[in-house]
Formats: C-alpha cells, sequence, structure tokens
C-alpha cells in the first residue's frame, strides 16, 4: 500500500529508525531482481512484472521506498545448510530461468545440505494433508525435550490441522489466533444483526434466542421454557408481521383465540394443537419420567376402548403390558416396573370377557 509504503521509509530516515525485511531475497542476482518488477537487461524482450512471485511485494515495497536492495543490512550470517540459496534458484523468475544451466553446477555443493531432514508429503486432498502434518506434530509430542511448530499461510490448513489434533487430546497453540467471526461472541453478534434486518423473522429470531449468550436476565431454565413456549404458540404457524409490533400482535390474537378456546367458543385453535395441550384446565404437563410414562399409557388406553368393540381383546392388552415390566429398566435410569403392573391388573379385571 503506498501509505503504508511512506510510512516505513519515514521510518527507516529517522535517526534511530529500522525496517526489518523477513524473507528479502539477498541471494538472487540484480538481473533476475529487476525482471520481478519487470525490467529487462539491455537487448531482452522486456517483459511484464511478476505479481505471482513471492518477491514482488517486497520489491515494490523497496523501489516505493526508493531503497536499492544491495543497501539492505543483513542481520545475521546465512546458515550452514544454505537453504536460501536452493530456494532462491527454485524461486527464479520465469524471464531468467535460463541461468540454471551455469547456476546449478555452481551450487551443486549445497544441495544435499540444504534437503537434509526435509520430508516431501504428496497428500491426495487437504484432509489427508492436515492428517500427515498432525501426525508428525503428535510425534514430536511425544519425544521428550522435543518441540515442533507448524509455519503455514493457509489458515484453513492450520485449522484443520488443530482439529486433528484433538483426537489425541492435544490443543495447539495457535498463534495466528481465531476469526471473530468463529468465536462466541461473533456468532451471536452476528445473529443479532441477522435478526434487526430480517425484521425478526422466525428462523432468525429462534437462532438468537437459542444462543447461549442470550438470557435477558433470566436463567437458563426459565429462559429455555420462555423460548420454548414463544416458539410453539406464535412462532410455528403463521408468519407473524415483520417487526416487534407484529410479534405483539401476534401473542395478543394468541391468547385471546386461547381464551375462546377455554370458555368452549369457537377458536382458530384445535384442542388438539401442541400450543393447546394443559391450558385448557390450567394442569402443567406432567415433568416426571413415570407421570410422563403413565399419561402415555392412559391415553393409548383410551384411544383403544374407543376403537374397539371386544372386551376379550381388552383383556390381552394389559397381559401384554404385564408381561413387559419383567424387561431391565431403561438406558434413561428408571423402571416402568413398580408402578405398570399395578396398572395393567387394574384394567383387567375392568374388562374381564363374559
Amino acid at each position: 500500500m503506498p501509505a503504508t509504503a511512506k510510512l516505513l521509509a519515514t521510518i527507516a530516515g529517522l535517526p534511530r529508525g529500522a525496517v526489518v525485511l523477513p524473507g528479502l531475497d539477498t541471494e538472487l542476482d540484480e538481473e533476475s531482481w529487476e525482471a520481478i518488477g519487470g525490467a529487462a537487461p539491455p537487448g531482452h524482450v522486456a517483459l511484464p512484472p511478476a505479481p505471482g512471485h513471492p518477491q514482488f511485494a517486497l520489491h515494490g515495497l523497496l523501489a516505493r521506498m526508493g531503497v536499492n536492495r544491495r543497501d539492505v543490512r543483513i542481520l545475521a550470517p546465512p546458515s550452514s545448510h544454505r537453504r536460501e540459496t536452493l530456494l532462491s534458484e527454485a524461486l527464479r523468475p520465469a524471464a531468467s530461468t535460463d541461468k540454471w544451466r551455469t547456476r546449478l553446477d555452481e551450487i551443486g555443493a549445497a544441495v544435499a545440505p540444504a534437503l537434509a531432514g526435509v520430508t516431501v508429503i504428496a497428500a491426495a486432498n487437504a484432509e489427508e494433508e492436515a492428517l500427515a502434518v498432525a501426525v508428525v506434530l503428535r510425534e514430536a509430542q511425544s519425544e521428550p525435550h522435543c518441540t515442533a511448530a507448524l509455519v503455514t499461510p493457509d489458515r484453513a490448513l492450520a485449522r484443520r490441522v488443530a482439529v486433528m489434533l484433538r483426537r489425541w487430546n492435544i490443543v495447539a497453540d495457535d498463534t495466528g489466533g481465531d476469526p471473530v467471526a468463529d468465536t462466541a461472541a461473533g456468532v451471536f453478534s452476528r445473529l443479532v444483526a441477522e435478526a434487526a434486518a430480517c425484521a425478526l423473522a422466525p428462523t432468525q429470531l429462534l437462532a438468537l434466542l437459542k444462543h447461549p449468550l442470550a438470557r435477558f436476565g433470566a436463567d437458563e431454565v426459565r429462559h429455555g421454557r420462555g423460548v420454548a413456549a414463544l416458539e410453539r404458540a406464535i412462532l410455528r404457524g403463521p408468519r407473524p408481521r415483520a417487526g416487534s409490533p407484529g410479534l405483539i400482535a401476534a401473542l395478543a390474537g394468541f391468547r385471546a383465540e386461547l381464551a375462546k378456546l377455554k370458555r368452549g367458543e369457537t377458536s382458530d385453535i384445535h384442542r388438539s394443537e401442541p400450543r393447546a395441550i394443559g391450558k385448557r384446565s390450567g394442569e402443567r404437563a406432567p415433568t416426571s419420567p413415570d407421570a410422563r410414562l403413565r399419561a402415555r399409557i392412559m391415553r393409548h388406553w383410551l384411544r383403544h376402548l374407543t376403537r374397539s368393540p371386544k372386551r376379550s381383546s381388552l383383556s390381552r392388552y394389559p397381559l401384554r403390558i404385564t408381561r413387559s415390566c419383567s424387561q431391565p429398566p431403561s438406558r434413561t435410569g428408571w423402571s416402568a416396573v413398580p408402578m405398570l403392573p399395578a396398572i395393567a391388573s387394574a384394567f383387567t379385571d375392568r374388562w374381564k370377557p363374559g
């Protein structure tokens, strides 16, 4: 960016100012370096700049700062394995690859130490790539006094490797951080914006209300019950009008129709609707497992009584229920053994054949 280049040039011109350029290629010859920016030596055809080259950004930065590459001071001597030289030749601009004929002979002795300890893995897909990196990091973590790090500009690869490491209960310290949109606060902010932009549409409103950060001053249990009641009474069925006035009007209409249903008048709410069950007599729905099972059996038997006129078939039905009591308790941690025999025997005595 031009503004950033001007700022860095100003810092470099200060009496005690310094600008560090990490990754600057100082091994590449001057003609090849200028070819990255589009310049051509005398007698050669001018080629366009190479924006896809890894050194293109640093080349443009130095040009905007008015600094030649040879004026950049090297802070540390090159490493003994001379891997920088090999990478510089591998990334040589296409306009100067003809120099490989002579350069390969010059750096031939540096190829072997530069590739020592380097492993190439050809992955079939992104998942296999992340798994291979995660396995290498896990092996390093299992070795005493051994450290390992993944250096990559690919944030997607870093996230996939972190997920893979969780298989072995290894939490990776990602210095790149997490995107704000993926955090709990970021997701909540996005849901708030979507609900406001969609005028409190049912889908977006429910997604917002069911987020863990949405409590509105109530505890988790009360908030969950309130959201469930709102969803059952208003957000399921006819779509309310847009905005909070539409929700208020829908709630007032629901209360009016529910009052008509309680009084036995014609109402838009049917008695079999889930939002009308438990509201006619003021009784609360059964909450314990035993109460729910008892109510379920009673409803099933009452339907059977109204449909089957044969009492002989009714006497065999509780017998099947009684036999099921010998089964072990269910996985939910409670058993129906104490109450089912009494219920079954009561119905058997009531509907004996003959």
